[in-house]
């Protein structure tokens, strides 16, 4: 009864380990946003929505290959924050609409 326990308790523990890994991953990309998505706007007020749209849709591109190639979790998790980095676009898409609807 007592290794039934155990076992349960370390694929347990196994488990929320694994939960927690993907947690990560999934909050660099949001940390990433969250950093650069001022930044994006004000660049895109410099330069024009169109030419930060098309960086921000080919950085999207080129992050999701190499997230698709990473060969560590690390590595995965830093091409996550670059990947949430390059999506500051969503902001811009969306001062494109209103500008086109007024």
């Amino acid at each position: 009864m007592l290794l039934y326990v155990c076992c349960v308790c370390c694929v347990c523990a196994c488990a929320l380990t694994r939960a927690f890994a993907f947690l990560r991953a999934g909050s660099a990309f949001y940390l990433g946003g969250l950093l650069f998505s001022v930044a994006w706007g004000k660049v895109s007020d410099r330069y024009g929505r169109r030419p930060v749209m098309l960086c921000g849709v080919m950085g999207t591109v080129v992050s999701l290959m190499a997230f698709g190639f990473s060969f560590s979790f690390s590595f995965a998790v830093v091409v996550r924050f670059v990947w949430g980095s390059w999506n500051g676009n969503v902001g811009v898409a969306k001062t494109v609409r209103i500008c086109c609807m007024a």
